[in-house]
């Protein structure tokens, strides 16, 4: 859809977004999905919570490629959460008196750990090694935007040992360096625009000559 509004010169409006055959049960099941992230996080035990019908469960098998980019991504968003905790043990014993500073040592340290890596794996399996970069680093994001949607609103801008929601975000987009597949940017800037309608920080219609533009333009938006 982005593609198709780049090639025609179109804005991306997201009052003509929505009106799109298909994007409101979209929107909807999208909603459903971080609703869901809500009730785990919600739920005393895993046994507290009635997994959802339409999510394939742990250890399932999975056959649609969509749902393995969806359960890749969250794996990998997973994993950055847990490096960027275990990075704050690592710095336990250190006399880092600025919690925003452990805080960014934290994520270099998880960000680290996914893509310095990444040319090493690639060549192990025999992948390209901008579609490994590629998959972790929208994996990052989507684990930022995540945690952006469990944080009170009124600590997106103003926080005492974190940086403003939309900063964090910027962030991860600038370590997107090229070569990166054609489908990157597209990518990030639809992920950017769910989270962003879910939020309803989307309102204005937002010209733009690339998909990197436009993931910068919602970036933002998170304010």
């Amino acid at each position: 859809m982005i593609w198709l509004l780049r090639r025609d010169g179109r804005d991306f409006d997201p009052a003509f977004v929505s009106t799109l055959h298909g994007q409101a049960a979209a929107d909807a099941a999208f909603d459903r999905a971080l609703g869901h992230v809500h009730d785990m996080l919600a739920a005393a035990s895993a046994a507290d919570f009635d997994w959802p019908a339409d999510v394939p469960a742990p250890g399932q098998t999975i056959t649609d490629r969509n749902q393995a980019a969806a359960r890749d991504f969250a794996y990998i968003a997973g994993a950055y959460v847990l490096l960027h905790e275990l990075g704050h043990r690592r710095l336990a014993d250190c006399r880092i008196e600025y919690a925003l500073r452990e805080e960014r040592l934290c994520d270099a340290y998880a960000r680290g750990i996914l893509l310095d890596g990444t040319e090493t794996y690639a060549a192990s399996q025999g992948y390209p090694e901008e579609m490994v970069r590629a998959k972790r680093l929208l994996g990052i994001l989507l684990a930022k935007l995540l945690i952006i949607t469990l944080t009170p609103r009124d600590r997106w801008t103003v926080s005492p040992d974190h940086e403003p929601v939309r900063r964090r975000l910027f962030r991860v987009l600038r370590y997107a360096k090229e070569p990166l597949p054609i489908w990157f940017w597209d990518t990030a800037a639809a992920m950017l625009a769910a989270f962003a309608r879910h939020h309803g920080v989307l309102n204005v219609a937002i010209p733009f000559r690339s998909s990197r533009e436009l993931a910068f333009a919602i970036c933002r938006a998170f304010s």
